[in-house]
């Protein structure tokens, strides 16, 4: 005989906490499968995976120790602006685009969050208590950051239903997502979807991770006597109000967790309009671009009422993939800027689903940054082949030499538009051999993009 259910799950989970299941899961996470050995990581507080691997299972069995208790306290993120670690936003060539007027305000730029090892462990316990009672929760429409879904999913079901009996859609953003989150509405999801599950504990965990700051410069070294205050005005501390840090696989699950209710809403009260999420990107596809409008403005009003949280619309938008409509069975219509809608980086027309401009002019960017860095280090032209075979088919396993199945091709494998591979393939190959020559490498013979197994990985 089974006895009541225990009124502090969360707190008999720890109690039964497999140690080595989470010590595995931590050498995965900071493994490097691309060169075969273990990632050079040093978290915000000064602490390094190298110092942490020789005694893991007494790290984690302290992590969990101070979880159950109660005490764990998580140390600051490190903010990492991501326009740092990209290119400049490219133009329709593949070239930095240049800017008119101020930079930016900061407030527009992403920004991803660096967490210590400390973090990462108490992240892996409650993740492991939290996904599979969640997952199983969330509603069949909504894409991202689970098991056995992709943005190929969400992306066949808008070409299938805007081709078929639906042709009229509509694609929108939410504005700062993850930025705006109410942290005290998006406890009380998590509660409402655990039920039973639920635990004062947990509820003290997730907060206590939701309001933890960030620092703009780690800490270097441990101090010899005390602790280094992680809130001092040189480390450029922020303290944390609403939102959830970006970059990591339990806010990841709790974007899902806070956008839940507006998935069953919108199955309940627009049935007739197919509703598809991927993380904040939204799409509506409905028979008439009445309906599709009417739902656009319905959805827009309870995310402003219930969440605070504002949607792009056109007079918000001023990149077009923010907020864009089409309607097929009349590709004439005034509404209508475009006969196409770009969702996740692909452009879907009546007839194909092509690689969206902005991906392909990404795509060279990156090409040319790949070739003017190994200009400068002077490095054999094996080194190049191997960094684009890398960004073409991704990397490959430094054990078994098989590629991992995430690389720029397979991303775009839905493309139907061959031409687009076959200039691409073209356009690769002749920047090859122009950077070639321009290092005075021996290249007797050209590079045609049809002979070159580089450039053929983009026809497969």
């Amino acid at each position: 005989m089974t006895g009541p259910p225990s009124n502090h799950p969360f707190t008999d989970y720890l109690d039964h906490l497999d140690v080595n299941s989470v010590a595995q899961s931590l050498e995965a996470h900071f493994f490097d499968p691309i060169l075969g050995r273990d990632k050079p990581y040093t978290g915000p507080d000064g602490i390094a995976w190298q110092h942490v691997k020789p005694n893991l299972l007494a790290h984690v069995e302290t992590v969990r120790q101070q979880l159950r208790k109660g005490r764990f306290t998580f140390t600051p993120f490190q903010r990492t602006p991501l326009n740092s670690l990209t290119p400049p936003t490219p133009n329709r060539h593949g070239k930095p685009m240049k800017k008119k007027g101020p930079d930016p305000s900061p407030n527009k730029v992403r920004v991803v969050y660096k967490p210590s090892i400390r973090n990462v462990t108490a992240q892996t316990c409650l993740l492991a208590y939290l996904a599979p009672r969640l997952n199983s929760q969330f509603s069949a429409a909504s894409y991202a950051y689970q098991p056995g879904k992709s943005a190929h999913g969400a992306v066949k079901r808008l070409r299938r239903s805007l081709t078929t009996d639906r042709p009229c859609g509509l694609v929108f953003d939410i504005v700062g997502f993850f930025d705006h989150l109410d942290h005290d509405r998006l406890l009380a999801d998590a509660q409402q979807l655990l039920g039973t599950d639920w635990d004062p504990l947990l509820e003290a965990m997730l907060r206590r991770y939701l309001k933890t700051g960030s620092v703009q410069r780690p800490r270097k070294h441990q101090p010899a006597h005390g602790r280094l205050n992680s809130q001092h005005p040189s480390r450029g501390y922020q303290p944390r109000h609403q939102g959830v840090p970006q970059g990591g696989a339990l806010s990841a699950l709790l974007s899902n967790v806070a956008l839940h209710g507006l998935d069953t809403y919108a199955a309940g009260h627009w049935y007739d309009v197919t509703y598809i999420r991927y993380a904040d990107n939204i799409a509506l596809l409905g028979s008439s671009m009445a309906q599709v409008k009417a739902c656009y403005d319905d959805l827009a009003h309870v995310l402003d009422n219930d969440y605070g949280l504002a949607v792009y619309g056109p007079d918000k938008a001023a990149n077009s993939d923010k907020f864009q409509w089409v309607n097929l069975a009349k590709p004439t219509d005034a509404h209508t800027a475009t006969p196409y809608l770009t969702f996740l980086g692909y452009r879907i027309e009546r007839d194909s689903i092509k690689i969206a401009p902005a991906n392909v002019a990404a795509f060279k960017l990156k090409v040319r940054h790949l070739c003017q860095g190994w200009q400068r280090r002077c490095d054999p032209p094996e080194k190049l082949l191997e960094q684009l075979g890398r960004l073409i088919d991704g990397p490959v396993q430094a054990q078994t030499g098989e590629p991992m199945g995430y690389g720029w091709r397979h991303y775009f494998s839905l493309c139907s538009n061959r031409g687009q591979f076959r200039e691409l393939s073209a356009w690769l190959a002749r920047t090859l051999q122009k950077t070639l020559h321009a290092t005075k490498h021996d290249t007797n013979q050209d590079i045609p993009y049809n002979t070159t197994p580089l450039t053929l990985t983009l026809l497969k």
